[in-house]
């Protein structure tokens, strides 16, 4: 295992979630019987959700919440992402693959090497092309997520990934005073670094484009387990103005936005839910069963 990904994730183990204090863990429900739950996987909205305790990833009704699934033979699941018709990729890093996965599905469709170790994944909206960060430097771009990947060298170690709706691909990174952002310009050859003239303490804590904005996530502070942030930026060209934020009570390591809400992985067992861009305390909170929960994402139904 690469020494930054070690240090990421003694660091969310450390980072406990201090949700109990905030109104406390709701039980988790048992699972339902195997076509109970395969009735329910196909028919709405999904939560996937990636632990790096038990290198699984589990499988949720969204909103609902109810487990349904795990998703198991990884070496060391890390991101997540969901193209438009459902499907679900897991960067698997210690394995050096990307997974496919259709919505509900409990099998690989398809694998695609990566011997980069890829850290998170985003899918563009409008090409179904499959951008993967990756600890070597560098992010890899498959092409309508398939074949051999075009590879972008970026100005740092790339932590997350995202597109914006043009076809823009963001990535962002630890640094000081401040997380470091760069966008590969849709067509462009490479990674350009993008000011927006803001201070923080925090780790990223995923990356995702909502509604016309960047939204970036910070763990908080030393990443303790409060005082998380998610940033709100309007980017144009490589200039990006703050335009406001969402306070996280609680620690996170990786959130995605569906609609009105905001569904962090918050460390510990903890999976909790935000009214976005509202922000405050959490409106409910889940258990993960692996303990280490690191990356969420909600996949559509098709």
């Amino acid at each position: 295992m690469a020494w930054s990904t070690f240090v990421r994730v003694i660091g969310a183990c450390l980072a406990l979630a201090v949700l109990s204090a905030c109104g406390g863990l709701q039980s988790q429900s048992p699972p339902l019987s195997l076509a109970a739950a395969r009735d329910a996987a196909h028919s709405g909205d999904l939560l996937y959700v990636s632990d790096q305790n038990t290198v699984e990833v589990y499988v949720f009704t969204y909103p609902g919440g109810r487990r349904v699934g795990t998703l198991t033979g990884f070496r060391f699941p890390e991101g997540l992402c969901a193209d438009t018709s459902g499907n679900v990729y897991v960067t698997d890093q210690g394995a050096g693959e990307v997974v496919e996965y259709a919505h509900g599905g409990t099998s690989p469709i398809k694998t695609l090497k990566d011997s980069q170790y890829p850290i998170a994944c985003a899918v563009d909206p409008a090409t179904g092309n499959l951008a993967v960060a990756d600890e070597s430097g560098d992010v890899s771009v498959y092409s309508n997520a398939s074949g051999e990947p075009a590879v972008y060298k970026t100005p740092f170690v790339p932590l997350w990934c995202a597109y914006d709706d043009s076809g823009d691909l963001f990535a962002d990174s630890s640094g000081a005073p401040h997380i470091q952002i760069a966008k590969l310009p849709k067509g462009g050859s490479s990674f350009e670094s993008v000011s927006y003239g803001k201070r923080n303490n925090g780790a990223p804590a995923g990356l995702q484009w909502v509604s016309g904005h960047l939204a970036v996530g910070s763990a908080g502070p030393y990443q303790r387990s409060c005082c998380a942030r998610i940033y709100r930026f309007r980017v144009s060209g490589t200039d990006a103005k703050p335009s406001g934020r969402t306070f996280i009570h609680g620690a996170m390591n990786d959130f995605f936005v569906e609609g009105g809400t905001v569904v962090t992985a918050s460390g510990g067992h903890s999976i909790a839910f935000y009214a976005y861009p509202q922000g405050g305390r959490a409106q409910r909170v889940i258990s993960d069963p692996g303990g280490n929960a690191y990356s969420v994402v909600v996949s559509a139904a098709p």
